[in-house]
Order: structure tokens, then C-alpha cells, then sequence
């Protein structure tokens, strides 16, 4: 009977791949990262290229974003950007008397209900 060949020379093939692979995980892994972080500070620059241009001071800021939020909620957590999608209104006096006159609706005659016969 013939003895089964080694497979040492396989398996240190292998495990010789299997570092190589995680080395470029970890590269890759560390390039995201820097990504992220490159990418936050271009998010950051616009949103406060969008305050600016709306002239809206710091102290005025949050005040302004509590309102646009259903129920008062902050948008100054500690919670990851939970608000991906958000884009910030039209505040032009045009835009705010438009959604005033939106607002302006008559009220709704209370106790009639229709009923079938």
C-alpha cells in the first residue's frame, strides 16, 4: 500500500493566502476609515456653507431645526446622523408666507356625521 502524500505544502500555501488576504483587509479597512472621515468633514463644510448662506446665527440654529422636526425633536444628539436625507428648508420671506397662507384653512365643522339609511 502506498502512503498518503503530505499536504503541508498545501496547507502552508494556504495559510501563507489566508494572511495575505487578511493584511489587505486590513488595509482596506483602515483606507475606509480615513474615507469616512474625509467625507464627514466635506459634509460638514456644506451644511455650514448652507447656514451661512441663510445668515442664521449658532444661538438661532438649533431653535430653527427643533421646529422643523415633528414633535420638537433635536437634531444636536449624541446619535449617529440619524437624519441622512435631511435637506434644510427655503427660508426666503417668499417660501415662509407661502406655507403661511397653507396653514390658514377653515375649521372643520365638529358633530356631523353622515349617516346611510
Amino acid at each position: 500500500m502506498s502512503r498518503k502524500k503530505s499536504n503541508r505544502m498545501s496547507l502552508e500555501q494556504h495559510k501563507r493566502a489566508y494572511r495575505e488576504n487578511q493584511a489587505a483587509i486590513a488595509k482596506a479597512l483602515e483606507q475606509n476609515a480615513e474615507l469616512e472621515k474625509a467625507i464627514t468633514e466635506e459634509e460638514n463644510m456644506e451644511i455650514v456653507g448652507i447656514i451661512r448662506k441663510y445668515r442664521v446665527g449658532i444661538d438661532n440654529l438649533e431653535q430653527i431645526m427643533q421646529g422643523i422636526l415633528p414633535a420638537g425633536e433635536s437634531l444636536f444628539s449624541e446619535e449617529k446622523d440619524h437624519t441622512e436625507g435631511f435637506t434644510l428648508p427655503d427660508f426666503s420671506e417668499k417660501s415662509r408666507k407661502k406655507s403661511e397662507k397653507k396653514t390658514e384653512t377653515k375649521p372643520k365643522e365638529e358633530g356631523i356625521e353622515h349617516e346611510e339609511v
